[in-house]
């Protein structure tokens, strides 16, 4: 049991830090076969990477933590979850992943994927406006992710 107790300790106190680190980003991609390059560059995008990030949408719903997690998921996340988000970083960057690991599974390994993270759907299923947005998203993350990965 000691050796469990002391894992955990290890993974709290490595999660928990200001900002969610390499670590963070490693295994959440692991966990939800997702890549970690992505995740981090979605989270530059969404917050700049940072976890006290709070955003209100015209609709009324927050988004929130740095991978700007949407009101909306509070549903299958329960309350508890959703106040973990700015207060655990590492948290924040798993839900981000199990979210697009969900988008994956519907569009693939594709950009819309990516898109479907920002908006819920791929640019083909939105509205002229909201599809031009979903591109500047792709653009962006794709901008962002050329700076960690150039390849």
């Amino acid at each position: 049991m000691k050796g469990k107790t002391a894992l955990l300790l290890t993974l709290l106190l490595v999660c928990s830090g200001v900002e969610a680190g390499e670590y963070c980003f490693e295994q959440a991609g692991i966990e939800f076969q997702v890549s970690p390059h992505l995740l981090y560059a979605i989270s530059a995008v969404e917050s700049r990477h940072r976890p006290d990030a709070i955003n209100t949408n015209p609709n009324n719903s927050v988004d929130l933590g740095h991978m700007q997690i949407n009101s909306q998921w509070i549903k299958k996340m329960g309350a508890a979850g959703w106040t973990l988000l700015p207060e655990n970083p590492c948290y924040c960057t798993r839900v981000g992943a199990w979210i697009l690991r969900q988008c994956v599974e519907r569009y693939g390994n594709t950009w819309d994927a990516v898109a479907c993270y920002n908006c819920g759907k791929s640019p083909d299923e939105l509205s002229p406006e909201l599809r031009q947005r979903a591109y500047a998203y792709i653009n962006n993350v794709q901008r962002e992710l050329k700076k960690i990965w150039p390849e």
